[in-house]
């Protein structure tokens, strides 16, 4: 009997530890206290074959900007939440932005048009094209951009616009950033 506690005691430090102790402690001691030098023993490190995983990347994107576009003149509004249209970025034929917001008890739109799109950058108007405008809900009102910049940031679905507007109503202008 006191083999097999040595055994199972010798087993148990070989698994715990990595250390084999001899049966009896070695020096001929009771299965007891070879268990008590087993449990007392502090487990020596061994060098792990698999490093530590990497911290995992954030699957959360950057955080965007916000849209704040600022409407003066004949039409006065502060434009901090607009619904993106799709499609809105890059397309075949160039790039386009169509925003939508509630303005004068209707749906108004922001919209871009880059018909000579090259990526991010800054882009005079004209030959881009920047518009205001109601979207069919809502009394008819249509400004044109007349002179300005637009910049598309890094990304294509964000940048700022400063541009002169004329509509029926009377001049106009808006600057700001806008966001898809």
């Amino acid at each position: 009997m006191r083999r097999l506690v040595a055994a199972a005691a010798l087993l148990v430090a070989v698994l715990a530890c990595g250390r084999v102790i001899p049966a009896g402690g070695g020096s001929g001691s009771s299965p007891r206290a070879t268990a008590a030098a087993i449990t007392s023993s502090p487990p020596q490190a061994s060098p792990s074959p698999i490093p530590p995983a990497p911290a995992p990347a954030s699957s959360q994107p950057a955080p965007a900007a916000a849209t704040s576009l600022l409407l003066s003149g004949s039409i006065e509004a502060t434009v901090t939440s607009a619904g993106a249209r799709p499609p809105c970025g890059p397309t075949p034929a160039g790039f386009t932005v169509d925003l939508r917001f509630p303005y004068r008890s209707g749906e108004w739109s922001f919209k871009i048009a880059l018909a000579d799109y090259r990526g991010p950058g800054s882009y005079d108007a004209p030959p881009a094209r920047v518009s205001v405008g109601t979207t069919g809900r809502g009394s008819p009102s249509f400004f044109a951009g007349q002179k300005g910049t637009i910049v598309v940031a890094s990304g294509a679905t964000s940048g700022t616009v400063d541009e002169s507007l004329a509509g029926q109503d009377g001049p106009a202008h808006v600057t700001g950033t806008w966001h898809c």
